[in-house]
């Protein structure tokens, strides 16, 4: 296994920033968005809905440092945790669609549809992807293989 450097994680999170934004207002990621040549006008909201200082909230401050960088316009990172990611990705889907109001959410979105009878929101309905910021592989046979693979890291 190779040895992720700071350094590195910095370059790609900054190339998939950019490739955020390219794909958000190359393809349109609202009518809105697509209408308004000028987007954004105003700061744009990243809502984190897990607590603040967890690795979801480090990330996505990161990489809402690098978007709001590129479009000239500042991105707030608003932490509303609760119910599993539900409350602040609820307020998400409640939100007007205008490309305003993100969320950076985790595999946790997924796993509370197939386990939760009563979500606040339909993800499918009131969500739409624009961007995958990161994805990881945490895999392990035996505590002492999962040992090994944390010292090799």
């Amino acid at each position: 296994m190779t040895k992720i450097s700071k350094a590195s994680i910095t370059r790609r999170s900054t190339v998939l920033a950019a490739c955020a934004v390219a794909a958000a207002t190359a393809i349109g990621a609202t009518s809105a968005i697509a209408a308004d040549a000028e987007f954004p006008t105003r700061p744009i909201t990243m809502v984190v809905p897990y607590p603040p200082g967890g690795s979801n909230d480090v990330f996505a401050r990161q990489i809402a440092k690098e978007i709001g960088d590129i479009l000239k316009q500042p991105i707030i990172v608003d932490n509303r945790p609760g119910a599993s990611g539900n409350t602040g990705t609820a307020f998400v889907a409640k939100a007007a669609p205008d490309g305003y109001t993100l969320v950076a959410v985790s595999s946790s979105m997924t796993t509370n549809a197939g386990v939760q009878p009563k979500m606040p929101f339909d993800p499918v309905k009131n969500l739409a992807p624009i961007a995958m910021f990161a994805k990881g592989r945490w895999w392990s046979r035996s505590t002492t293989s999962f040992r090994q693979a944390l010292r090799l890291n």
